[in-house]
């Protein structure tokens, strides 16, 4: 990286679309911060040689707006810029996972435009749709942008949480991750029954009493045993 520049020229600057979407409550965070204590110039952007942004978007939006000189360093080298950027916020943990979602999405890559659909259409938050999609503990691999397999029962699952929205915590993650061991283990007649019986479930701590509580209620008379 080279010396610290400045300049007000913003339009020589670049803000790549595959960075995540700006935040205008960022900006007027730093805005003010800048107000109170000024810029810090040890701080600068990261751009690489074409001038797009790869680190400090926001600075550069609230520098922007104040007038002041955005000052920057340029990388050299052969570095791609979009690994940069999710190597430079995997360190400052800065990104949450709907951003690393749609960051993939911009880059074309198939699983992540399915899942942010899928989040899109049915609303049950970034983390439980990820949960339905491809399982949990999948976060380290949705930040790196691994091609994932979808869950072939992913819209059943969403439908039958859905129906579920008498319940208070329907959308809880201990909840979420139970219905999706049990769309996959039950057949059209145990999902009905659990249906059927749903107030007579209460809040659980986590996803293992939850399906002795679907097992119970699914058993209950009945022949043909669910095994959760």
């Amino acid at each position: 990286m080279e010396t610290i520049e400045k300049t007000k020229n913003y339009s020589s600057f670049n803000l790549l679309h595959t960075n995540r979407n700006l935040s205008n409550g960022l900006i007027n965070r730093l805005i003010k911060s800048i107000n109170k204590i000024g810029y810090i110039p040890s701080r600068p952007i990261i751009v690489d040689n074409d001038m797009n942004i790869i680190d400090g978007q926001h600075r550069f939006k609230a520098c922007q707006i104040l007038n002041i000189p955005i000052y920057y360093s340029k990388l050299t080298g052969d570095i791609n810029s979009d690994d940069l950027i999710i190597a430079l916020n995997s360190n400052q943990e800065v990104w949450r996972l709907n951003e690393y979602v749609l960051h993939y999405c911009k880059k074309g890559i198939k699983f992540y435009i399915e899942l942010q659909n899928f989040e899109d259409v049915y609303k049950l938050g970034i983390s439980n749709s990820i949960s339905i999609c491809c399982g949990q503990g999948r976060a380290k691999h949705i930040r790196k942008g691994i091609d994932l397999k979808l869950n072939e029962n992913r819209h059943i699952v969403a439908e039958f949480i859905k129906n579920c929205n008498t319940l208070y915590f329907y959308k809880s993650s201990h909840f979420v991750r139970a219905i999706v061991v049990f769309i996959d283990k039950s057949s059209d007649k145990q999902r009905a029954k659990l249906l059927k019986n749903l107030l007579s479930i209460s809040q659980q701590p986590t996803t293992g009493h939850y399906l002795n509580v679907f097992a119970n209620i699914v058993n209950r008379n009945s022949s043909a045993k669910i095994i959760l």
